[in-house]
Order: C-alpha cells, then structure tokens, then sequence
C-alpha cells in the first residue's frame, strides 16, 4: 500500500509539471509548410508533433536524379548533379521534439527530427542555366508522385504567460525523394526518382491545453 502511495505521489507530480506549461496544443503553420499542427508532450521535455500541410519549394537543390528502364538500373547522380526543382507538396510531417525554457522567461529552444511522407508535383526544373524546362507533361505539371522525407528541426517557441497561446518559429533541413513510374504497352516501364535537398520554414500560433 505504501509503495502505491508513493506511486501515485510521484505521478501526481509529474503531472502538475506538466500541466505547469501545457501538455497539448493545437493550432496552425505558416510559411513555405501551411497547415494545421498538434503536439503531444509524452514526457516533461519530450513531445510528438505532427503537421498536416501543403508545401511549396522554389529552390529546392536537387543532389541526384536515379532512373530504372525495363528492369535495369541506371544512376545520373553524377550528370545531373546541381540541378533545382520547384515543387508544390502535401503531405504529413511527424516529429520527435525535446523542448526546454529558457530560464527567466516565457521562451523555449525546440530541437529534434522527423520524417514527412505525401505526394508531391514538380512544375519547373532548372539545370544547366536553363530554368524553362517544365518537367512532365506540356503544361508544366507532371503527374503526382510519391514523396517521402527525412529532416531536422529546430526551433523557438513563446508561451504567453497569461493566455493558452503559444507562437513560433521553426526550421526544418532534410533529404527529399521524389518517386513516379511510367508504363506504356503493358511491356515497358520507367520509373524515375529524383533526390533533392528539402527544407521547411514556417512560424506557428498554437491552443494550448
């Protein structure tokens, strides 16, 4: 009985530690990531964040474009090094984030990682001092492809000492990888996947609770 005591003693604790600050919040993103974004803090300095958005790169740096044709594989990572490719994405953001205040005020540092998964359409290219090739079809707009990311995260938030708000600022660095495949006759099939230098800033308002 007295170790359950002590249990619930501890957790009780725990909790009003983390109701201290706030242990949920909900709210939205703006910047080159727009959309809505929740946070969980699993422990005292320990939260999930997950981001539903669309985003939009002008300047994405592409690192390497791989393509495969009837079973074989090629690599133009070397050719087609330097390339930019501008793309418009949406998808799902999920983050592991430690957080901690700084001390003497309402501000913390935001630290951590993720990894983003969606689909995504480049609408320009630009390689070799040409920035008029449009990739896909006549129009510009290739068909959507399946994207998948991997990036850091670092950021600042302020917590309003006398309102459940909290606004922000973060930055996120990573890889890309753009994958769409082509068939034609039932016989030939073309996939091609383009690898490129993704990033996301954005600011936020959050509701916390």
């Amino acid at each position: 009985m007295k170790k359950i005591c002590v249990f619930a003693v501890a957790l009780s604790l725990v909790v009003t530690s983390l109701a201290a600050d706030y242990q949920k919040s909900v709210g939205l993103l703006v910047g080159n990531l727009t959309g809505f974004s929740y946070k969980h803090f699993i422990t005292e300095n320990l939260a999930i964040q997950s981001d539903l958005g669309i985003g939009i790169l002008a300047t994405a740096a592409g690192v390497g474009v791989t393509v495969h044709m009837d079973g074989m594989s090629a690599s133009d990572f070397e050719s087609l090094k330097g390339y930019t490719l501008s793309i418009y994405d949406f998808g799902i953001n999920e983050n592991v984030l430690y957080q901690q205040s700084i001390k003497g005020s309402n501000f913390s540092y935001v630290l951590g990682g993720g990894m983003s998964l969606g689909f995504a359409s480049p609408y320009k290219m630009t390689y070799d001092g040409y920035s008029n090739w449009m990739v896909g079809t006549e129009k510009g707009n290739s068909e959507p492809m399946f994207k998948y990311g991997i990036n850091g995260y670092v950021g600042i938030e302020y917590k309003m000492p006398d309102a459940p708000i909290t606004f922000g600022a973060d930055f996120r660095p990573g890889y890309g990888l753009l994958a769409v495949s082509h068939y034609s006759d039932g016989d030939l099939s073309e996939s091609v996947q383009y690898h490129y230098f993704d990033w996301h800033l954005s600011v936020s308002m959050r509701y916390c609770f």
